[in-house]
């Protein structure tokens, strides 16, 4: 009865929604009906996989709220931003770990198992089921355990491609709204506008000869009396600052006013 229930809960929604896109014609907006059908079966073949980490990962918050140790569960990085192996090992390893170690342990209790015994469930199944059939069952749930990194380098990843040829699409990737379209022009204005934020230099001089940026900067600077007296010299003579200097610099109104005053005109 909990095997059909799980079936009936991970299916059906899934036949539902190709039900209702088919009779209402809707197909179309998620790449068309094989396309539609295609990456809805392979979306729950990853699930089988994935399911397993949001298992662990809730059964580790249950666990910590029953002994009242303190748990947080952050928001979702909604960005593009591919994580790195190191910070998929440092958040994914454990799990990987713990997997390793149920599968090792699955395989001596299998290889425990003695061979009369065996033999009678080999021919009580007509020699489909033996032993080692158990790791059939278990191999999404350890699988999804064991190359937890792996799984969560990969969802953390964007396939442009697929979406060009309409795979796992959405409305609003098919048909996009004019809302997206005109956000997607202002982001394009602002990368072409803005310095390189990973670029020290770019964001020096975006900030020593920037109109905007001076504009914006300076009413939360505020006069200091000893800040000055390290930076005007500097500023003067041309002297290189040190990036926790320049900042610190940026927190003085007279400072930052000489800096600009220079930098700019000079541009």
């Amino acid at each position: 009865m909990m095997l059909v229930t799980s079936l009936v809960i991970m299916f059906l929604p899934r036949v539902l929604s190709l039900i209702l896109n088919f009779k209402t014609g809707k197909c179309e907006l998620y790449g068309g009906k094989m396309k539609m059908i295609l990456s809805m079966f392979l979306e729950t073949v990853f699930s089988l996989f994935f399911a397993p980490l949001m298992m662990v990962f809730m059964t580790r918050f249950i666990y910590y709220w029953a002994i009242r140790k303190s748990v947080s569960w952050d928001a979702q990085q909604r960005g593009d931003d591919e994580m790195s192996w190191k910070q998929c090992f440092h958040d994914f390893g454990w799990v990987s770990l713990t997997g390793i170690a149920i599968t090792a342990f699955l395989l001596y209790q299998i290889s425990t198992v003695p061979t009369q015994q065996a033999a009678l469930i080999a021919m009580a199944s007509h020699g489909d089921i033996s032993p080692s059939s158990v790791l059939v069952w278990f191999a999404p749930i350890l699988g999804g355990m064991v190359f937890a990194p792996v799984i969560a380098k990969f969802v953390s990843k964007t396939f442009p491609s697929l979406l060009a040829r309409g795979y796992f699409a959405i409305p609003e990737e098919i048909e996009v709204p004019p809302e997206f379209e005109t956000l997607y022009r202002v982001r394009l204005m602002l990368e072409n506008y803005i310095p390189d934020v990973d670029n020290l230099q770019e964001c020096v001089t975006f900030a020593a000869t920037n109109e905007d940026f001076y504009v914006g900067q300076r009413p939360s600077a505020r006069p200091h009396r000893d800040i000055p007296k390290k930076f005007l010299p500097m500023i003067e003579n041309g002297e290189a600052m040190t990036e926790k200097e320049f900042l610190l610099m940026l927190r003085d109104r007279v400072s930052y006013d000489a800096f600009h005053k220079k930098y700019a005109n000079a541009a």
